[in-house]
């Protein structure tokens, strides 16, 4: 366990990590489906898994326990104090974007996509998001028929559809995007909100489906003015509006009045 998290188990059996800041370990039955829940501390979020768990996407990961012994491996990092989203304990909005052909399911029943794609669900609830041979972008990243997001707060999630090479209308996935803050400043577009604190050490990166468009614009902080975009995409001072075919950088700089 990195940093100041934990990580529950369903069925229950581990619960592991801050405030104990210890390893965990307990015995279950051979083949039996094991699901992790990272819980990160207030002011952090999960940053990913390793082990055995290190190809699933951010967020709940799903082990069948062989014979053997399984390690697990879950980091947290601290966000940004002007990124920190607030708690609230009531019930938390689940919201998927897709196209009007694609169907979405969640159990608990709640969201039965396209006619219904939001809906609330308790705080604390794990929600199944099923869309067949689908590609996960924003709060539930990967591929696959379905994926798990746990409610700690409000969630959106896109699902985009792969079709078979015999299909002719194809969607595309997802494409990566980072932006890198430096000075004092916050650049928002789409799903992503990079402040300089943590731009300037790890960045910021969000998901964008293949052929949308995402506007960026740069708030500047108190004393400080927006010099300028810069990686190449983005150009002069203005909100940057771009079409995403494929992953891309985006850069901002800010100064001192």
């Amino acid at each position: 366990m990195s940093g100041r998290g934990s990580v529950v188990s369903r069925p229950v059996g581990l619960n592991c990590g801050w405030p104990a800041r210890t390893a965990c370990a307990d015995s279950f039955a051979p083949d039996r489906s094991l699901t992790l829940i990272p819980r990160p501390a207030p002011g952090l979020a999960f940053e990913g898994w390793g082990g055995a768990c290190a190809r699933t996407p951010v967020g709940p990961c799903i082990i069948t326990v062989g014979g053997g012994v399984s390690y697990v491996a879950a980091a947290f990092r601290h966000l940004p104090r002007s990124s920190v989203p607030p708690l609230h304990p009531g019930p938390q909005t689940v919201t998927v974007l897709t196209k009007p052909w694609v169907k979405v399911r969640t159990l608990p029943p709640g969201i039965h996509c396209p006619r219904k794609c939001s809906a609330e669900f308790p705080f604390g609830s794990l929600v199944r998001l099923a869309a067949g041979n689908a590609e996960w972008c924003a709060d539930c990243r990967g591929e696959g028929p379905f994926c798990l997001v746990f409610l700690d707060r409000a969630v959106t999630v896109r699902a985009n559809l792969h079709f078979s090479a015999k299909t002719e209308a194809s969607v595309s996935g997802c494409c990566g995007v980072n932006v890198t803050v430096s000075g004092h400043g916050v650049v928002t577009g789409g799903s992503i909100r990079c402040s300089w604190e943590e731009g300037t050490r790890l960045g910021c990166e969000g998901d964008v489906p293949s052929g949308h468009k995402v506007t960026f614009r740069a708030h500047p902080a108190r004393n400080f003015r927006f010099a300028g975009w810069g990686g190449g995409f983005c150009r002069g001072r203005k909100p940057c509006r771009l079409t995403v075919f494929a992953p891309l950088s985006v850069e901002a700089a800010f100064g001192r009045r």
